[in-house]
């Protein structure tokens, strides 16, 4: 198949420059479309996975950089190096609310090959090595919903496109903004031109030798995807950008003026969008989506297209999105999963930014391919990584086996506290207390007279998950204290009281995304506060059967 793509990109690039007419696109007036080619079909996807959440961790740690959480990642390489752009932060000091963000991993760190994520180093600000340095480009707001979307690198330059001027009227940026700086002086950004427009706000960008391809979608989630052209040594003068205007025959046209532009992608739906070329399949372009619901996957074998119609290879339903990665809405649930972000209990998590990262791509096998991708959660409000697997149409491929199978069933020592005391669990710190309930049940309380909210401690044992067990559920109540659980030293749920000692919350927080792993159990009292204590009922196991 590769040899395949060769061929096609080989054979179009002649097409261009000869202007022969074979299919490629030519320069022409206005015309009308009076027929297209035929799209390739489109892939199948054979199963999507979650590989880790790519900062916010142990590994990638934002507490040192003065924020709690960021979003989008979009990437392109520079001096050997792989550069993501993140989106609006949330900022321990409010001065830097909502700036943005960039850190790199080294090109040839690949979680494929080495079974875990990267390692991040974050570009910090020169000024105050202690804080993330603020993606700042001169005379344009870029906090709040104005963001950096795209890299560019051109001999020693880099490009940085940004979408900004955002309209909370319209619920969307207004302006398409280029700028530019030397090698990764990412403090030194230049602005070359802001550019009302309607159609190429979200942007992502091909290179090849003759041309810079410039895909584009305008208002958020409610546009199509637009295509442009342009000389790379003119990419800051916007005038010389050509714009698609669709086919005459078999041929791509193109021509002068956004307003000439016709869709390449005719969705209606498109937020943040990524194109980029996949190393042994094909252009690929991934766009998250209301209608359907997810995020979307089209394939072309040239930039022009035309693209195959969409795959969704991440519905959050059903991909291990919520209640895995991607907090539930508590009061539409029932339940509280342990993903919110404190105080967000009551916010769903939601799919969008998904910047396709093509040097962690490979061929699985004879027509069965690995998307990479960057994927923000909403709430919590962190960038992940995640996996699809895809092949041509035809070919058969299937999912691994679970993991996890042939393992005993998890259990837990004392794990309903029936025991009356804390045999089974390791414990550090003050004291907490077991007491009987109303309901006949026992529960664990961190309130422990004399000194109530100001104990401190902890309890916790660890269990391993086989591939049978798929929950565990308990309810709290009381303060702010939390249960987690722990996979290796990272927190991946956590669950607290809502501050009242007369209710109940049900926790239901899912498992079979840890079959074969081991994780830890814990319940945390660090806080001494009037509500710093949980009280927790006992731990109860769901198996298949």
């Amino acid at each position: 198949m590769l040899a395949v793509v060769h061929r096609l990109a080989i054979s179009s690039l002649v097409c261009l420059i000869l202007a022969t007419g074979c299919g490629g696109p030519t320069i022409a007036p206005n015309v009308p479309v009076d027929s297209s080619p035929t799209p390739p079909a489109a892939l199948q996807k054979i199963y999507t996975e979650h590989l880790g959440q790519l900062i916010g961790t142990t590994q990638n740690s934002l507490v040192d950089l003065g924020m709690t959480g960021t979003d989008l990642g979009s990437s392109f390489e520079r001096d050997g190096k792989l550069v993501f752009l993140f989106g609006d932060s949330r900022a321990i000091v409010p001065t830097y609310q909502d700036d943005d963000s960039a850190a790199w991993t080294e090109l040839g760190s690949n979680p494929l090959e080495s079974d875990s994520l990267p390692t991040l180093t974050w570009f910090r600000d020169p000024g105050m090595p202690s804080r993330f340095l603020s993606l700042l480009i001169p005379t344009i707001n870029m906090r709040g919903m104005n963001v950096p979307v795209e890299g560019v690198a051109r001999g020693s330059t880099t490009f940085v496109f940004a979408a900004a001027g955002f309209s909370p009227a319209l619920g969307s940026v207004t302006r398409s903004v280029l700028a530019h700086t030397e090698g990764l002086a990412l403090e030194s950004l230049v602005l070359d031109h802001s550019v009302a427009s309607d159609k190429f706000l979200n942007v992502s960008v091909i290179a090849d030798p003759d041309w810079l391809w410039i895909f584009g979608s305008g208002r958020y989630r409610q546009s199509p995807v637009y295509l442009a052209r342009v000389d790379p040594s003119r990419l800051t003068d916007r005038a010389a950008w050509q714009y698609f205007r669709g086919y005459q025959g078999d041929t791509a046209q193109f021509g002068e003026s956004e307003s000439t532009a016709r869709p390449v992608v005719a969705a209606s739906c498109v937020g943040e969008l990524s194109v980029r070329l996949h190393p042994g399949l094909g252009y690929l372009m991934a766009y998250n989506c209301d209608q359907p619901r997810g995020i979307n996957l089209r394939f072309a074998h040239d930039t022009w297209g035309p693209w195959s119609s969409a795959k969704v290879i991440f519905d959050p339903d059903v991909d291990r999105g919520y209640g895995y990665f991607m907090h539930k809405k508590e009061s539409a649930a029932g339940y509280d999963d342990g993903l919110a972000e404190p105080g967000r209990e009551d916010e769903w998590g939601g799919e969008y930014g998904p910047y396709l990262i093509p040097q962690w791509m490979r061929s699985e096998a004879a027509g069965v391919f690995s998307i990479m991708y960057a994927l923000s959660s909403w709430n919590p409000y962190q960038v992940h990584l995640v996996r699809s697997i895809v092949a041509e149409p035809g070919v058969s491929a299937s999912p691994p086996p679970p993991k996890g199978a042939g393992l005993p069933p998890a259990t837990l020592i004392n794990g309903d506290f029936a025991a009356g005391d804390l045999r089974g669990w390791l414990t550090s710190g003050d004291s907490f207390a077991v007491i009987p309930g109303n309901d006949g049940h026992w529960r664990l309380t961190t309130y422990v007279p004399p000194k109530g909210g100001g104990v401190l401690g902890e309890i916790w044992q660890e269990f391993k998950v086989d591939s049978k067990t798929h929950e565990l559920r308990f309810a709290v109540s009381g303060g702010d204290a939390a249960v987690k659980l722990y996979h290796g030293p990272d927190v991946i749920r956590a669950s607290r009281g809502r501050r009242t000692n007369s209710t109940e919350t049900p926790v239901r927080w899912l498992l079979d995304d840890l079959s074969g792993e081991t994780v830890r159990l814990a319940i945390v009292d660090d806080l001494t506060d009037s509500w710093g204590f949980v009280t927790v009922s006992g731990f109860e196991f769901v198996r298949d059967p």
